[in-house]
């Protein structure tokens, strides 16, 4: 290999190693102040929940109340692979009728799943609800790697995501931007606990990895370096 096309690998690897410490760094510093936000929420005193504004978008937690009521044909809805404490389970969520063709997805808290038995037994779908809780942002979707086998109407849904469309479509509503967490204060519910990021890396992670990535740029530089040098000297 040349030098003139070692150096052009050698840039074209350290501005990609680059470019990923710079995402990292950039994940990073966006966890941050979602934990100030929600935080920050924590403290604030809770909105009333209703009248809910159409469209109106969600960027960070808002602490709310209010009485919801569950839709009369609604089914619970578990999502699968939920983290809670170290134990792998689902999460169950149902859907409450915010206005004539508007809903909103209530997160009811954590559940143990072992699939050897089934299903986990769940109570009859709330009337109402006294919900106080935190409205969160819808959480990003990523790769669809399954879709979820729907069963017959009423019965309970394992979901391998949380499609918003899917849902929409089967609740028969438009569902607002957020989704409901409930407290563990709320009068209804399983295992709670305010977690910001259950499931995800805290941002001191991210930050670790922007320092691996930009070392890494900075290593492949300095390698480039020293065998210009030898192959002068050669």
């Amino acid at each position: 290999m040349s030098r003139f096309a070692g150096w052009v690998l050698a840039l074209l690897l350290a501005a990609a190693f680059t470019v990923l410490g710079a995402w990292q760094h950039g994940r990073g510093v966006a966890k941050q102040g979602y934990l100030e936000a929600w935080e920050a929420a924590l403290k604030a005193p809770p909105k009333p929940l209703l009248p809910w504004t159409r469209g109106r978008e969600i960027v960070a937690p808002e602490p709310v109340q209010g009485t919801l009521q569950a839709l009369p044909e609604g089914r619970w809805l578990l999502l699968d692979n939920a983290r809670h404490q170290g134990r792998l389970g689902v999460r169950a969520h149902f859907i409450a009728r915010l206005g004539p063709r508007l809903g909103l997805l209530v997160d009811a808290g954590w559940l143990p799943f072992d699939r050897a038995r089934g299903l986990p037994p769940l109570p009859p779908m709330p009337a109402a609800v006294q919900a106080r809780g935190l409205l969160l942002p819808w959480p990003g979707q990523g790769i669809a790697l399954a879709e979820t086998a729907w069963p017959d109407r009423g019965a309970t849904a394992l979901l391998v995501r949380l499609d918003r469309e899917a849902l929409e479509q089967d609740a028969g509503l438009t569902l607002i931007e957020g989704i409901l967490r409930l407290g563990p204060d709320a009068d209804f519910g399983f295992e709670r606990q305010l977690e910001a990021l259950p499931n995800t890396l805290p941002p001191e992670k991210h930050f670790g990895y922007a320092l691996q990535w930009w070392g890494l740029a900075l290593a492949t530089l300095a390698t480039a370096l020293v065998l210009d040098r030898r192959s002068r000297k050669a």
